[in-house]
């Protein structure tokens, strides 16, 4: 085994460990991230005329489900996901919300999507492909398994090159040029590209002195929580756009990809 790949595994390990119980926790439905995801997550289904109801939908890494449930029970829902904690928690929220259609899985997405070609409409996969080391192998799969003008919503961190967490779960960090790049080489023509959460660069700057001073570390992340979930629920976009303006750069993206097969 080389270095390389003696690295990605124990990164590999570190991720399963980490969420394994990961979703037991209680109050996800509070955190500014996930409130933020799926108001953007809406949205860009209003504005591609996607509809929430009648479609086949899979999540790869679906988490607490904050966006794979916004999909109505009338759709056939696949979930796929290394935490059995989140297995768990989805099964048992598509049975109290009527989906009889569900199906989730304990999966690593090292062995890829396990479908068949042409299986889905629509794809999400959420701030997972940084954690994996064989991206371009994942992302050319999602192109395997949508139906033809299938789309795929892509939830990444970026601009992560200057900042470091303690025991990092990322393997890759991507910016929106080389993420886009690698997408339109596995055959992806990209439809919508969304840069956002411009407020949370001021706190990630200090995660390195965090680092060194544990108790400064806690009082960044409740006072980051706090104000990241009172912006949310005020109007991110319009603080977004305005940070943006100001050239703060971007802690995260979203991006729609639809599947065109080549012309003969």
């Amino acid at each position: 085994m080389s270095y390389q790949e003696a690295v990605a595994s124990e990164v590999r390990e570190t991720n399963r460990t980490f969420y394994a119980d990961y979703y037991h926790r209680p109050l996800f439905n509070l955190r500014y991230e996930y409130l933020y995801r799926r108001q953007l997550f809406t949205e860009t289904l209003l504005k591609l005329g996607i509809p929430r109801s009648g479609q086949r939908v899979l999540d790869a890494g679906f988490g607490y489900g904050d966006l794979l449930f916004l999909f109505d029970p009338s759709c056939d829902l696949h979930g796929l996901e290394i935490s059995p904690s989140a297995v768990e928690q989805a099964r048992a929220r598509a049975a109290s919300g009527g989906y009889a259609q569900a199906t989730f899985t304990e999966h690593d997405l090292h062995n890829l999507i396990p479908y068949a070609d042409d299986t889905f409409d629509v794809a999400i996969c959420s701030h997972t492909l940084e954690h994996i080391e064989n991206t371009d192998d994942v992302v050319a799969d999602f192109y395997r398994v949508l139906k033809a003008q299938g789309v795929l919503f892509v939830f990444l961190p970026i601009n992560e090159e200057s900042f470091h967490c303690e025991k990092s779960k990322h393997i890759w960090k991507f910016t929106t040029d080389n993420f886009c790049q690698m997408a339109e080489r596995c055959g992806f023509r990209t439809v919508s590209v969304l840069e956002h959460q411009f407020f949370d660069m001021p706190f990630k700057a200090f995660v390195p002195f965090g680092r060194r001073h544990p108790v400064f570390d806690v009082l960044r992340r409740i006072v980051q929580y706090t104000l990241g979930l009172f912006i949310v629920r005020v109007g991110g976009r319009r603080i977004d756009q305005l940070l943006e303006r100001l050239h703060c750069p971007a802690t995260c993206l979203l991006i729609v990809l639809r599947k065109e097969p080549a012309s003969c």
